[in-house]
């Protein structure tokens, strides 16, 4: 499924896995010689799953016992509990459908053989659809599943739900990977989630939207993209932690309030991450001013795509843990075990895409960041269809494993709902065993508040809370032989029983502890921040915990914030981004302010390198002069005056245009000059004549594409000649096509229609060849009536080919065949594009006028296709011919689908015929179509890159980008179907469809 989806110094390194790019050495070295049947079998499910030295891993549960597990949690017992989704997409992959709904499954290991020998359904019932998530506190068990999350109670001991419940609703989507997922308590007793970019909103259990503690709806009006949210079942004490991601699966807490989460790429971008978050930052997956796709031009953008592809270089951005490159990122933990001691303090993760359980041990970076480093756990030598989704700690420090396996990771399809499996991780001979937990009191629950296993620790907690007071004396005898971990958790519920507790965090010698102990602070309200602030920041303390103070001033009021604000920005050094966006945190929303009293004591604001990281992360009207300096400065070299022009983009002051305009007037930097273009305001340039004239300018100094991206933005009248001139000149018909949208947007169709009944034959040609993609009633008509009215057959020929070049016209060539409006010599012309059209429908009919030999269509069985080897470079060749307009492989083809770098990885060659010869079946997110008709009748399709106030970009089939005039937006349509061209395989012969795919199912990541 496309699920997608610490503080040591010690650098990590397993005794046997030493190699830091991927395999760990195998502990089970057979496997090699298997065919297809003996490695999906479960005969072999252990051949080929390796680990690292003196660890094994044990297959504890698998088909039929369970099917299609998505996520699960371990209870105090020792019991694996697994959310199924047989149910996932059967309306997409075809496939049967349990009407019962999907299952959540008990599994349990009674005879300590290590294998469970007992499996009971919890629940199911219709409503539980592909659920995503699970959170297991005792007899409640949470169940994340959009648009829902439900808490099922199981009230009198007997292992099945009898009470549900919903917490919340609301969520965009349903069975989308996008949505919500799983829940986990946090040492301040609130409750923590992700939401992918689809949930958008989420409501409380009587369905009203869910607030925050500021008031602030959330919804995507007042946050970005994919969330992480923090708060009380009851909706209480809410907050949004993070924003801004794609399809982070799931969040992880350590024991001292940090927060770990991956996230995802849009596929093919070798862009996967891994976060660590500064609480309420941006992560940069859009535009923080425009939601704009990061593929969408932008100043100072990054080298690389997988660093572009987050906006790393935007002020603003929360720089990125760990770029982890291709992958389908799925769940997430904190392993705070000693059963496995080379791993304590480490996130496990499960890739799915990769076949592998990963380590990140994250250590003190430079000032107050941090770094990681990357190491394989498990990995599957042998099985692709080995597809890790979840890991999870056990009461006796073991690791479990949940295996969504199947021959792809998702992307909206299934490839095979029977099989499932759940592994366990552990020391060669290593007992599973359970220890016998009794929460009832509190000094049983402080010895479970020590347990590695997140289910105890979350059902201690709840029951120390509940206590009060009560819990005070085993909470401090706990504290007596406690190390760093399990006092970071004890003092989290001692404060908030007894505030009196909280300087015993703040003033520890642990930087960790003090870093809990701010941010309990924090959990406790203002007043308690403001004595936590005073406590630390006079006295001696790492980088590290000053960072968390600066987050720590967000919610506070300006007048209290500033002096706190103002020491610590004088403790920043250059280059510390993370400390500079935690500055950053605190200030927006009161940057004038700050500003203002920052450059009292800061005469000469760029006169460090340290002073301008502040200047240029600041959103003020004081900065602004500052900023531009920069940007004008000829000593700096342009990359740097580039960064300096990109912080003004963010800048809210009104004097921004004008600021621009007075540094492009001056520019000597021609690199510059055009990127100031870029960046102005075209409604305030058209307002005003002097700043018109600056455009017109520099647009005399531009050509092709560059020239005519100006152009759609100005709309500048006095280049109308200069259009006429290239629309007859140019070579490229995309350009052409552009050329004669402008002159239509700038003056009007009619005079577009005199010039061309004034131009000669040739001429002709190419004016109507221009508008055929257009598309509008006008063009349309008038393509039509030259096509009636033409002397010339050539330009007969032309227009009637032309009226079928674009979506609009399709429709329009159905509707004159179906009226005999087309003579027959010239159907063939006509029905040239529609024959190919994306919509079945019109595709269907128009082939009723073509020759026998245009409709014939060949079929294929996916079974015989798969057996057969084909070559690969020959595949390549095929690829090139065929596929390369609409993807990229290793940055050759073009940037419209999803990148195929490592499509051998993801999918199996039956998955990827499938994709082939039914694209329908498997709609990567974020490549979703959107059919825009406007009111002058053109229709427009592509995928939406960019939507602001009054402009939506769309990349079209092909990858040309083209901007749309809300205003002028008829109706929106969202398409079910994707956009790879359909019968795309009815253009090769058999042997070039068998070696393309060879072809890209040899393309995987080196190991």
């Amino acid at each position: 499924m496309r699920i997608l989806c610490l503080f040591t110094i010690i650098v990590f390194l397993f005794n046997s896995c030493k190699d830091q790019t991927g395999t760990a050495p195998s502990s089970n070295p057979k496997s090699v010689t298997l065919d297809s049947a003996q490695r999906h079998s479960l005969d072999h499910a252990l051949d080929g799953l390796v680990a690292f030295e003196g660890y094994e891993v044990s297959l504890f549960a698998a088909e039929p016992m369970l099917q299609n597990p998505t996520n699960m949690d371990i209870d105090h017992r020792g019991r694996v509990y697994v959310t199924e989704a047989y149910n996932y997409r059967p309306h997409i992959s075809n496939v049967p459908t349990k009407f019962e709904g999907d299952r959540i499954m008990i599994l349990e290991d009674t005879d300590g053989d290590g294998k469970a020998d007992v499996s009971k359904v919890f629940y199911q019932g219709p409503e539980v659809n592909a659920p995503l998530g699970i959170c297991v506190l005792g007899r409640e068990v949470i169940v994340s599943q959009s648009p829902y999350i439900w808490k099922f109670t199981d009230t009198d001991g007997d292992d099945k739900a009898d009470k549900k419940e919903i917490l919340f609703q609301g969520i965009q989507g349903i069975q989308d990977d996008h949505g919500v997922h799983a829940l986990t308590l946090g040492p301040d007793g609130r409750f923590y989630f992700s939401m992918g970019n689809a949930g958008k909103t989420i409501f409380d259990a009587s369905n009203k939207p869910l607030k925050t503690i500021t008031g602030v709806t959330i919804d995507l009006d007042h946050f970005k993209q994919g969330l992480i949210l923090r708060g009380g079942l009851d909706g209480s004490r809410f907050e949004v932690v993070g924003q801004n991601f794609r399809n982070n699966y799931e969040c992880a807490l350590d024991s001292y309030g940090g927060i770990w989460q991956s996230d995802n790429d849009d596929d093919g971008n070798r862009g996967t991450r891994i976060n660590y978050i500064l609480e309420y930052g941006n992560y940069g997956y859009r535009d923080q001013l425009t939601n704009a796709s990061w593929q969408t031009f932008r100043t100072n953008w990054e080298d690389s795509i997988p660093l572009r592809h987050w906006h790393q270089n935007d002020p603003g951005v929360v720089p990125n843990l760990l770029n982890n490159g291709s992958g389908s990122p799925c769940g997430l933990m904190i392993y705070e075990g000693d059963l496995i001691p080379e791993l304590k303090g480490s996130l496990l993760h499960a890739e799915a895409l990769h076949n592998v359980i990963r380590a990140y041990k994250p250590t003190q970076g430079v000032g107050a960041s941090l770094t990681a480093t990357s190491t394989n756990v498990v990995l599957h030598q042998a099985d692709s269809w080995f597809r890790p989704v979840d890991v999870c700690t056990a009461p006796d420090g073991s690791i479990f494993i949940a295996d969504w396996y199947d021959p792809g990771v998702g992307g909206h399809y299934a490839g095979d709902q029977l099989q499932g499996r759940v592994y366990r991780l552990a020391p060669k001979g290593s007992i599973y065993k359970s220890p016998n937990m009794n929460i009832d009191d509190a000094s049983q629950a402080v010895i479970a508040l020590k347990s590695p296993n997140l289910s105890t620790r979350s059902q201690a907690q709840l029951k120390l809370r509940s206590l009060g007071v009560q819990a005070i004396p085993a909470l401090k005898e706990g504290l007596i032989s406690s190390n760093s971990l399990d006092r970071s958790r004890l003092l989290w519920i001692m404060c908030a029983v007894d505030k009196s507790y909280l300087d015993t965090a703040l003033l520890s010698q642990d930087e960790a502890i003090k870093m809990a102990g701010i941010r309990i602070a924090r959990s406790l309200g203002s007043k308690e921040t403001l004595h936590a602030l005073d406590l630390l920041i006079e006295g001696k303390a790492s980088d590290q915990v000053w960072r968390e103070c600066a987050i720590a001033l967000k919610n506070l009021d300006q007048k209290s914030m500033l002096p706190y604000w103002l020491t610590l920005a004088s403790r920043y050094t250059h280059s510390d981004r993370w400390f500079l966006e935690a500055l950053g945190i605190a200030g927006d929303g009161q940057w004038d302010e700050i500003m203002a009293a920052w450059l009292k004591t800061n005469k000469d604001p760029m006169g460090t390198e340290a002073q301008k990281d502040i200047v240029w992360r600041s959103r003020s009207k004081y900065s602004l002069p500052y900023l531009a300096q920069q940007v004008n400065s000829s000593d700096h070299p342009t990359k740097e005056r580039m960064k300096y022009l990109r912080a003004i983009d963010f800048n809210p002051s009104s004097d921004k245009n004008k600021t621009l305009l007075s540094i492009l007037a001056s520019n000597q930097d021609s690199v510059i000059a055009g990127l100031i273009v870029k960046t102005l305001d075209p409604i305030v340039i058209q307002q005003d004549i002097d700043a018109m004239h600056v455009v017109k300018t520099w647009l005399d100094k531009t050509q092709g594409s560059a020239y005519l991206d100006l152009v759609e933005k100005f709309k500048p009248k006095s280049e109308t000649a200069r259009l006429k001139a290239l629309l007859t000149q140019t070579s490229d018909d995309q350009l052409r096509t552009r050329v004669a949208r402008s002159l239509i947007n700038i003056n009007s169709f009619k005079l577009y229609t005199q010039d061309f009944n004034s131009a000669d034959a040739q001429g002709k040609i190419l004016m109507i060849k221009a508008i055929g993609p257009i598309g509008s009633n006008e063009t349309l008509a008038f393509l039509h009536k030259t096509a009636n009215q033409a002397v010339s057959s050539n330009l007969k020929t032309e227009a009637f080919r032309q009226i079928g070049k674009s979506w609009g016209g399709e429709e329009f060539v159905v509707k004159l065949l179906s009226q005999n409006e087309i003579p027959t010599e010239f159907i063939p012309a006509a029905i040239e594009g529609p024959s190919n059209a994306w919509r079945k429908p019109i595709r269907t009919k128009v082939l009723e006028y073509a020759t026998a030999s245009q409709s014939e269509v060949k079929t294929y069985n996916i079974a015989d296709l798969v057996i057969k080897t084909g070559n690969i470079e020959n595949g390549k060749s095929v690829f090139i011919k065929t596929c390369a307009t609409c993807h990229q492989v290793n940055k050759q083809g073009t940037d419209f689908g999803p990148s195929l770098d490592e499509i051998g990885s993801k999918y199996g060659k039956d998955a990827i015929y499938t994709s082939i010869i039914d694209p329908n079946k498997s709609i990567n997110f974020g490549y979703e179509g959107e059919q825009i008709i406007t009111k002058n009748g053109g229709i427009h399709v592509g995928i939406k890159i960019n939507e602001s106030g009054d402009q939506l970009v769309i990349k079209s089939i092909g990858g040309q980008l083209q901007s749309i005039d809300k205003v002028n937006i008829k109706e929106r349509i969202a398409l079910k179907q994707s956009l790879m061209t359909p019968n795309l395989y009815l253009n090769m012969t058999e042997n070039e469809l068998v070696d393309l795919v060879e072809y890209l199912s040899s393309l995987k990541k080196a190991m």
